[in-house]
């Protein structure tokens, strides 16, 4: 609910009158007494509510004034007519904010855990994790020093959210499932009745259970979340078309091409009719529909996906770098590969790369995904040793940070399998294709495309004797 109220009741039982004149004395002598005993109480339990309130009302005083007393230091110090120096970005008004926040505060937890809260989600959103991890963690060790009150466990339920969101964005699965269902926990220690910010943590609770390659488990957990979408009608329509988008490529792991299609497609029309603004819930539709023909292989059909969601990107980012768009400068590589492109495909393959490599380091899923595709450029160019040692690296990132089994790892080794076959070493692609095939069948997924695939470029190759 959006509110909360604490409503109190007493029930006052009238007696009949005595018949006798000393008995209704007596009767009336009691229920005086009763009426005072009862007032007196009610006046002690009013005066004890006013003290708690006006405690409470100095105690948000002083918060609200040491806040504003931060800001204003922080302001007017970071004006250059006052201070003298160069005009500041927005960018270090955000530092400098972090770095004072560190000694400020000292006397009111909770304010420094919005804060701090704050400063972490800016970051996040703008793509500085680390820096993210850090602030959103010293919120919550603020609010640890707290009292929960109703105020303070949603703002931590939230932070335990964005840091969820966070782990994620930096590839530490497991620790932002965990970070999840701490938000999940205390979202549910105020929030007894469904809304929509539960589901919505449900939907990413699964999201980074899939990114652990426990499908099946995170399909199952979607289900639920979309039913409780349903269930708060028109509210609950915009998170009924994002569970559709993942639950589309969810399907597409698991090999169900056309019901992933179905499914993306489905998200994307109900996005189109629901979002009225630039949102990033729609660009992921737009990549997850392209990708998904560029795997059936309609390269041509997927691009006008992949160049829309680049144009909403750009509006949204207002041209910055941003991991986002750098997926999209990759996707247009890949399908531009795909039609033939080379040259097209080099610029934008080796660019994605570089930019990975800048905003998220190299021990990023993404940036293995994007030094697969850069192995593949260097194929096309003929730079076999380096492609070689491009895919060895990519497998072994993957195997080390996802497992040997996990979807993207088994991609990883069918493709190099293939790269091995095409530049003459049969018995090294004969034994990618063959652990590529155990891990789909050790996955229950014996009949996936990919397998499928794998099996026919394992039956081609030479016997050898």
């Amino acid at each position: 609910p959006d509110s909360w109220t604490y409503r109190t009741g007493k029930t006052l039982r009238r007696h009949p009158a005595l018949a006798a004149l000393g008995a209704a004395a007596i009767a009336f002598t009691i229920a005086g007494a009763a009426f005072l005993a009862y007032h007196v109480q009610r006046l002690e339990t009013e005066r004890t509510r006013a003290l708690a309130a006006e405690e409470n009302a100095r105690r948000e005083a002083a918060a609200a004034e040491e806040i504003a007393t931060f800001l204003e230091a922080l302001f007017v110090d970071m004006d250059p007519i006052e201070a003298g120096q160069e005009p500041t970005t927005a960018l270090g008004l955000l530092d400098e904010g972090a770095q004072r926040l560190e000694e400020a505060l000292d006397t009111q937890p909770a304010e420094r855990g919005r804060l701090w809260g704050v400063l972490g989600r800016v970051n996040q959103s703008i793509a500085r994790h680390e820096l993210a991890e850090t602030q959103l963690r010293s919120s919550l060790a603020a609010y640890a020093a707290a009292a929960d009150t109703v105020a303070t466990l949603p703002a931590q339920a939230e932070v335990w959210r964005m840091l969820a969101i966070c782990l994620h964005d930096l590839g530490r699965y497991a620790e932002s499932e965990t970070a999840f269902g701490h938000a999940i926990a205390t979202h549910d220690q105020v929030y007894d009745e469904l809304d929509i910010t539960r589901v919505q943590l449900v939907t990413d609770h699964a999201t980074a259970i899939q990114a652990q390659g426990r499908t099946d488990e995170a399909l199952e957990m979607l289900a639920t979340a979309a039913q409780l979408a349903r269930d708060l009608a028109e509210e609950g329509q915009e998170e009924v078309a994002y569970i559709s988008n993942l639950r589309g490529y969810l399907l597409y792991q698991r090999g169900r091409y056309e019901e992933a299609l179905t499914d993306m497609q489905a998200a994307l029309a109900m996005q189109r009719e629901l979002l009225v603004e630039d949102n990033v819930d729609l660009v992921a539709s737009l990549n997850n529909v392209g990708g998904m023909l560029l795997e059936l292989k309609r390269p041509d059909e997927a691009l006008p996906y992949i160049e829309e969601s680049r144009v909403l990107l750009d509006r949204i980012y207002q041209g910055q770098a941003h991991p986002a768009v750098t997926r999209s400068i990759l996707a247009t590589g890949q399908i531009a590969l795909a039609q033939g492109d080379t040259v097209q495909a080099i610029a934008h393959l080796e660019e994605s790369y570089a930019l990975y490599v800048q905003q998220l380091g190299l021990d990023h899923p993404s940036t293995w995904g994007a030094i697969l595709s850069l192995a593949r450029v260097r194929h096309c160019q003929g730079r076999l040793d380096e492609a070689r040692s491009l895919y060895e690296d990519a497998i072994d990132r993957f195997v080390d940070g996802a497992g040997p089994d996990h979807f993207r790892t088994l991609n990883a080794r069918q493709r190099f399998g293939t790269f091995l076959r095409q530049t003459g070493d049969p018995q090294g692609a004969r034994q990618q294709y063959e652990l590529t095939i155990a891990g789909y069948e050790k996955n229950g997924l014996a009949d996936h495309p990919r397998c499928a695939e794998t099996r026919r470029e394992l039956a081609a190759l030479p016997v050898v004797e």
